[in-house]
């Protein structure tokens, strides 16, 4: 199972049906009709004999851009969440021209949060999401996800100029409820950071 996410919403490319997804058994992989076709339900799957070959067509659509980002706890258990776009997120950033991808998540939620004390931990995941830009293209962010621990100060500054208004350390049982009404990508990480 392969799955792509486009704000609220996952796209699932799969062989067989998954229970509460609108299921359609389609070649269709432009971008408008997929999105007309997904309406107002969270999750579309795609039925495929060749799921795999399937995802890359429709992910070859976009230009590619990589990112990484992280899952920050502090020694008390509680995590970190921003608040960007009118919806709670974890911060993440571009990747940067001889970077790592686990530089790069250090350094975007240094930027994003005010923190100079993170220690690396382990890789959650990859996440992929596709949106528009400016101009009307489509680009496709495909984010390195890791854990990570701030040791030291543990005080927050909002990246204002990112669009970032609120940085806030929560309990991870309200983390899960602030996330909820987020991005699929944020609730997916989370679930696999939880695992």
């Amino acid at each position: 199972m392969y799955n792509v996410y486009y704000r609220d919403k996952a796209l699932c490319f799969s062989a067989g049906p998954q229970s509460g997804s609108l299921n359609l058994a389609t070649d269709e992989i432009g971008v408008t009709k997929l999105l007309q076709k997904v309406g107002n339900n969270k999750h579309l799957t795609l039925i495929s004999p060749d799921p795999g070959q399937h995802f890359e067509r429709f992910c070859g659509q976009f230009a590619l851009v990589h990112a990484a980002g992280g899952v920050v706890d502090k020694p008390s258990g509680e995590l970190l969440l921003i608040f960007r776009n009118r919806v709670w997120d974890l911060p993440k950033g571009h990747l940067e021209q001889g970077e790592s991808l686990a530089e790069c998540a250090l350094r975007e939620v240094g930027e994003e949060c005010g923190l100079s004390d993170l220690s690396l931990g382990r890789e959650i995941c990859t996440t992929r999401h596709f949106y528009r830009v400016s101009g009307g293209g489509w680009e496709l962010k495909q984010t390195a996800w890791f854990a990570m621990t701030a040791t030291g100060d543990t005080s927050l500054t909002p990246q204002t100029e990112e669009g970032i208004t609120q940085v806030r350390w929560v309990a991870p049982t309200e983390a899960i409820a602030l996330t909820s009404p987020s991005y699929q990508t944020v609730i997916r990480v989370l679930g696999k950071y939880f695992e």
